[in-house]
């Protein structure tokens, strides 16, 4: 039977596994009354990630999801719009421009 004879080891262990169940903080910011139904375009921020590969590969998996559901994506600060918006871009009247 092997067992570990060093109770630094055992004590270092722990104190890693304590530090990473607590280093575990997220912080988010919405709007919590958003009717996310009624969205339907989405754009990527630019960002500067340390690792490029990751960056592809979480963009990659959220295009997938959001494909799924019907999402499109739209060049980044582009103009999102929903369907009603599409059909009344050319008969916009002056006083429902804000």
């Amino acid at each position: 039977m092997n067992h570990i004879r060093h109770p630094a080891v055992c004590t270092l262990f722990t104190l890693a596994m304590i530090g990473t169940a607590f280093a575990q903080h997220v912080i988010t910011d919405f709007d919590h009354h958003a009717t996310f139904t009624q969205y339907k375009t989405y754009s990527w921020q630019e960002i500067k990630p340390a690792n490029s590969l990751w960056d592809a590969r979480i963009k990659s998996a959220v295009d997938t999801q959001l494909a799924a559901k019907g999402w499109t994506q739209v060049e980044s600060g582009g103009r999102c719009c929903d369907s009603r918006d599409q059909d009344d871009e050319d008969s916009e009247k002056p006083s429902d421009v804000l």
